[in-house]
C-alpha cells in the first residue's frame, strides 16, 4: 500500500468533514443493538415462551394473539417513546450507512453524487418512519 501510495493521509481533528451520526456511530449502533434486545424480547421471546394469550377463531382452532401483545405494549408511553427514538436513530445510522456504502463500491462521482444522497435520504427516512408509524398509530389509538 505505502508503494501505491507514499504519501500518508491527511488527518485532522476539526470536525468540519464529517456529519453528527458519522461521528457516533458507535453510539448509535449501541442504542439499535439495545433496541433489538428489547425488542426481540418483548415480542419474539414472548411468542415462542412465553405465557401468549389465545384467540379462538369460530372453527374452534386456538390462535395466539400476537395483536394483543401488540397494542398492550404500544400501549406504554415509555415503550412507544423508545421505539421512536430508536426508529431515530436507525434514520440516522442508515443514512450514514448508504452514503458509506455508495463511497466504498466507488460510485462518489461527481454525476452520481446528488441523486445517490438523495436515494440515501429517502431509505434513511422512509424505512424507520414505516416502522415508527405502527406503535404511533397505536398508541394514539388507544389514548
Amino acid at each position: 500500500s505505502r508503494k501505491a501510495r507514499p504519501l500518508r493521509y491527511a488527518v485532522t481533528n476539526n470536525q468540519e468533514n464529517s456529519n453528527w451520526s458519522s461521528r457516533n456511530m458507535a453510539v448509535l449502533g449501541t442504542i439499535l443493538m439495545l433496541f433489538l434486545i428489547i425488542h426481540l424480547r418483548s415480542f419474539w421471546y414472548e411468542m415462542h415462551f412465553g405465557e401468549m394469550p389465545y384467540q379462538y377463531l369460530d372453527d374452534g382452532t386456538k390462535i395466539k394473539d400476537l395483536y394483543l401483545i401488540t397494542t398492550s405494549a404500544f400501549n406504554n408511553p415509555l415503550y412507544t417513546l423508545f421505539y421512536i427514538l430508536s426508529m431515530v436513530a436507525l434514520a440516522l445510522h442508515l443514512k450514514h450507512g448508504v452514503g458509506s456504502a455508495v463511497q466504498t463500491i466507488g460510485l462518489k462521482l461527481p454525476n452520481y453524487e446528488k441523486p445517490l444522497k438523495y436515494i440515501a435520504g429517502s431509505i434513511a427516512l422512509i424505512i424507520p418512519a414505516t416502522f415508527a408509524s405502527i406503535p404511533i398509530y397505536l398508541y394514539i389509538r388507544n389514548l
